[in-house]
């Protein structure tokens, strides 16, 4: 081996370690620095006991340089309590049902009994030609038509709320109606439409 060689091989192990140099040089910081955050971690966490453990990340920079990044304090995990929800309830609000209103069992005022009535008319008159209810009173009135003083063609009992028809002498007819209102009833002979001179008048009081 001549000299140039020698001096070739001298100068590639000389690169050969000052790579390695480099390398070494670089990485014993950054591993030194783990090394201090895990040892601090140790220490904090047999200090505090129960309460937590706290530890500071570092983030290397470049080669071999470490900077600081914060704090985290993580605290011991147990499972939450079980509190039931209490919700507020207001004392003037019963939780009772409201009483349910009254129910009425009749629709409208009392009626008054039914009323029956039996007349006997002729052309000249009739034995009953006034009645008197309470107002609202059903009344039945049978209109009997007598065979002596009537002419043959009978007579009709005309008022403004109901008539009777014809009702042939010697026979009878029955109406029922409310007196709601007052009025009255006024015979006619059915063929000439002439009126006899009197009334049947009903009173509703």
């Amino acid at each position: 081996m001549n000299k140039a060689q020698i001096v070739g091989v001298v100068a590639v192990g000389a690169l050969i370690i000052g790579v390695i140099g480099f390398g070494i040089a670089g990485g014993l910081p950054s591993f030194l620095g783990q090394q201090n955050a895990t040892s601090s971690g140790s220490s904090s966490s047999d200090s505090t006991g129960a309460t937590g453990t706290t530890s500071t990340p570092t983030l290397v920079i470049g080669s071999g340089t470490t900077q600081t990044t914060g704090t985290i304090k993580r605290g011991p995990t147990s499972p939450e309590p079980n509190i039931p929800l209490k919700v507020p309830v207001d004392p003037g609000i019963s939780s009772s049902p409201a009483n349910p209103a009254p129910t009425s069992t009749n629709d409208s005022p009392n009626t008054p009994a039914p009323q029956n009535f039996t007349i006997h008319a002729s052309d000249e008159s009739a034995d009953l030609t006034n009645i008197t209810v309470p107002k609202g009173t059903p009344v039945t009135i049978t209109f009997f038509v007598n065979t002596q003083g009537t002419y043959y063609g009978g007579l009709d009992f005309r008022s403004s709320v109901l008539n009777t028809g014809t009702i042939k002498v010697g026979e009878s007819k029955t109406i029922s109606f409310n007196a709601n209102q007052s009025f009255s009833f006024t015979p006619y002979w059915p063929a000439s439409n002439v009126a006899k001179p009197y009334k049947i008048t009903i009173v509703a009081q």
